[in-house]
């Protein structure tokens, strides 16, 4: 974790959402979030809680298959 605490994880993770709630105004900052690299992770952290909370997806084959053929190609 690169010697991060878990607060700082949770804010590195969620910094496109953080900076976008405390956006002052539009000449104060300029934003860029990637929505797809942001919705991948969402995803991603969700499956990993699922998978925690012995939760199970039986979509889960499917979202990467279909990451495989639509993204990574």
């Amino acid at each position: 974790m690169g010697g991060k605490t878990e607060k700082q994880l949770i804010d590195d993770w969620n910094i496109a959402r953080n900076s976008a709630k405390h956006l002052v105004g539009p000449e104060k900052e300029l934003l860029t979030i990637y929505l797809c690299d942001e919705a991948y992770w969402m995803i991603r952290r969700a499956l990993a809680n699922a998978v925690n909370l012995n939760i199970e997806i039986p979509t889960r084959d499917e979202f990467d298959n279909w990451l495989v053929i639509n993204v990574a190609t």
